[in-house]
């Protein structure tokens, strides 16, 4: 989802910059509410995804404080859990 967006916006942004070199009023101020919308919505999708983690984190913080799952710092790269010797 992210990738397309990103595409489009890149997308929007050459036929801005062609509309801006050939003084094409009417087509940049189209192209520059349209790139404003996109903008809009992928900063908006960002924000949404950052909270979401954000309340994962404190949900896997509590179930590792109940003892549900273990703390991934105490597991090695290759997901084996380290011992202490």
């Amino acid at each position: 989802m992210m990738s397309a967006m990103g595409q489009k916006i890149e997308f929007l942004q050459v036929r801005y910059d062609r509309a801006f070199q050939a003084h094409e009023r009417s087509f940049r101020y189209t192209y520059r509410l349209q790139l404003a919308t996109l903008e809009g919505m992928r900063n908006m999708y960002y924000e949404y995804a950052c909270r979401r983690a954000d309340e994962l984190e404190v949900i896997q913080d509590r179930l590792i404080q109940h003892g549900l799952i273990s703390d991934s710092s105490d597991m090695s790269d290759d997901g084996d859990e380290e011992s202490n010797f």
